[in-house]
């Protein structure tokens, strides 16, 4: 990128002219013990931002950013439509390219955004050295390295960190290459144009930096009469800027807009904020960051205040004026946004954070060692929320991962996994990488659910049900409803609102010859099983039931597995058709299918085992006697033989 030729006006290599910011900050030391210092940031922004990264489960938002990251540009497109998502493509991009380099997993989700939050310090640091010298970039890159907010946003997967620094390091190229009067490199101008589209194509809230960057030009326009004709030329050269950052951002604005709009609308379900309201809760977080307490906010707020005031009281607003409109302009123009649509959090405005460190620091600077006394006090305001942000604690109610354990243990090559939410599959795509199994959106229509089902059935005779805070025999949960209905239940593992369950088709269809004939009017029919299968795996059974009155009690059905000892090793209680078909409400003499699974145990050793099925009363566990068929007089009937062997007969 070309330096011009000319020096700007406030260019630093010459002596200190009248009116610009005093040079007292400056700092002497050897430049070995500033490149330490400096590494001693970049090292402990690091360490904040990548210890115990995997500590915590990942939340619905990372799992959506997941599920886009991993789709084809078309794929993010029509998922962006169809889910009313309100995120422009860029950071997801990134992160598809980031995870198809590096591999799918937590931890390396997260990782793009914690290297990202770690580069933030060079635009600042670099920004703050042509402010007033390098104790001042120092300072500034410090602060932004122990930052709550920033930290706490680095450690997550979502574009704010992306916008964040593509938009510094837009207003920084601005400063450093294109804010003067004279021709400017071609590579610059793109250069700031590209940051701007990446900034603004990772979060629409980014708009707003620029916005703040045209109004501290047009103010210069105003201001400034001596230079009144620079300042024509260099607003000119941003309105061409931003045309070009448009025409790239546009193509997926026009494409998205109505639907984000829509799913912005739609996720407003609070009233707009009061201005006193709106500005203590951004205050609060941009401050101490998300889980900053009240005092070390308060702390923040007046030593950042009083490095503010100090700065723009001494000026000039030629080279603070960019930083302060940077942070004050989204800040007002948030609290408008927010009126209309309520649809807003502080980590919106992440962005503006940087600049306000920025400024912090020349203020703190200015006060020599009253200023490093205060900046001490604020590493020390925030160093309880540092904690708690490297140390998570897990949200039981919201990880997924023993649900990943279990697709990771007990998944098969050619399964099928049915969710609901895309962010469940992205979670799980990188909870359980590598596992050879296709994921299915469970977005059935009722008009289309009996085909779409069948068609799952047909291509996978194992299907897993991933469910949130949803019963599984319920006709809202359409492909649970249906399972319960059409296959056997074979394994469930539940975590907090979450479940993960297998289902398997079974064999044979039909009812079979008759087998045997209970107490009660009761008969069974089945085929005879015969199978070779694996420990820990699910062996199908079909049943076939048939009552010559409905019964008065309530009985259950037992298929037991016993090894040639008589011991019992695995077995499968239960009402009909996974309870949904009791015994006295079957109808008289119409045979009803009940497709079982039997789960076999890891642990179970080889060997040849029995299969026997018996029906008895819930309330009191007498067994009803078998009084027609082969096993007469006994209390179950024997269907068939189990061989048992590791990796034999996989199912």
């Amino acid at each position: 990128m070309r330096i011009p030729a000319t020096r700007s006006s406030d260019d630093r290599t010459g002596p200190a002219r009248r009116g610009e910011p005093s040079a007292a900050c400056a700092s002497r030391r050897p430049a070995g013990v500033a490149l330490a210092l400096a590494g001693l940031c970049l090292l402990g922004a690091l360490v904040l931002r990548v210890w115990a990264l995997d500590g915590q489960t990942l939340s619905w938002d990372e799992g959506n950013n997941a599920f886009f990251a991993l789709q084809s540009p078309a794929g993010i497109l029509h998922y962006s439509r169809a889910t009313l998502d309100t995120n422009p493509p860029a950071h997801r991009l990134a992160l598809g390219l980031w995870l198809r380099l590096l591999g799918g997993s937590a931890r390396n989700l997260r990782l793009l955004s914690s290297l990202l939050g770690v580069a933030l310090l060079g635009p600042v640091y670099l920004w703050g050295s042509r402010l007033s010298g390098q104790r001042v970039g120092l300072v500034a890159a410090a602060l932004t390295a122990l930052s709550p907010m920033l930290v706490y946003y680095s450690r997550e997967a979502k574009g704010y960190p992306f916008a964040a620094l593509f938009g510094l390091l837009a207003l920084y190229v601005w400063v450093r290459y294109l804010d003067d009067g004279t021709p400017v490199s071609p590579m610059a101008w793109a250069a700031y144009v590209l940051a701007e589209a990446l900034a603004c194509g990772a979060h629409y809230y980014a708009v707003l930096l620029f916005i703040a960057q045209g109004v501290w030009l047009a103010a210069d326009v105003i201001a400034d009469r001596t230079r009144r004709h620079i300042a024509w030329r260099r607003l000119g050269r941003w309105l061409a800027a931003q045309l070009a950052a448009a025409m790239l951002v546009a193509p997926w604005v026009v494409l998205t807009l109505p639907t984000a709009l829509r799913g912005a609308r739609d996720a407003s379900t609070w009233a707009p904020l009061s201005l006193p309201a709106y500005l203590a809760d951004l205050g609060m977080a941009l401050s101490a960051g998300a889980q900053g307490s009240r005092w070390a906010a308060a702390a923040a707020i007046v030593i950042l205040a009083i490095g503010c005031v100090s700065a723009l009281w001494r000026g000039p607003w030629r080279h603070v004026g960019l930083p302060a409109a940077a942070v004050v302009v989204p800040v007002a123009l948030g609290f408008v946004a927010q009126r209309r649509i309520a649809f807003f959090s502080p980590r919106f405005l992440l962005f503006v954070v940087p600049p306000l460190l920025l400024l912090a620091a020349l203020g703190l600077c200015r006060w020599r060692r009253a200023g490093m006394v205060l900046g001490a006090a604020l590493a020390l305001a925030w160093l309880p929320g540092l904690w708690e942000i490297t140390h998570p604690t897990i949200q039981l109610e919201e990880d997924l991962r023993p649900l990943a354990q279990t697709l990771r243990t007990y998944a098969l090559p050619g399964d099928g996994v049915i969710v609901g939410y895309i962010w469940q599959e992205g979670n799980l795509r990188l909870l359980a990488p590598g596992i050879p199994v296709r994921y299915y959106l469970g977005w059935f229509s009722q008009d289309g659910l009996d085909r779409e089902m069948e068609k799952l059935v047909a291509a996978h005779r194992r299907l897993w049900l991933v469910t949130y805070q949803s019963p599984l025999q319920h006709p809202q949960n359409m492909a649970g409803w249906w399972l319960e209905q059409h296959a056997a239940r074979a394994l469930v593992t539940e975590s907090g609102y979450g479940r993960v369950v297998l289902y398997v088709s079974p064999e044979a269809t039909g009812c079979g010859p008759a087998v045997a004939q209970f107490e009660d009017g009761i008969s069974l029919s089945c085929p005879r099983v015969d199978a070779d299968v694996a420990p820990g795996r699910a062996l199908p059974v079909s049943l076939c039931w048939e009552v010559e009155a409905a019964p008065a009690a309530g009985y259950s059905v037992f298929v037991h597995l016993y090894d040639e000892t008589g011991t019992l090793r695995a077995q499968s209680d239960g009402v009909p058709v996974n309870g949904l078909r009791p015994f006295p409400q079957l109808p008289p003499r119409e045979p009803v299918g009940d497709p079982r699974a039997l789960w076999l145990p890891p642990d179970l050793p080889p060997g040849v085992y029995q299969l026997a099925v018996g029906v008895y009363d819930a309330g009191t566990g007498k067994r009803l006697n078998v009084i027609a068929g082969a096993a007469a007089g006994k209390d179950s009937v024997a269907v068939g033989t189990v061989r048992i062997g590791a990796g034999v007969g996989e199912r």
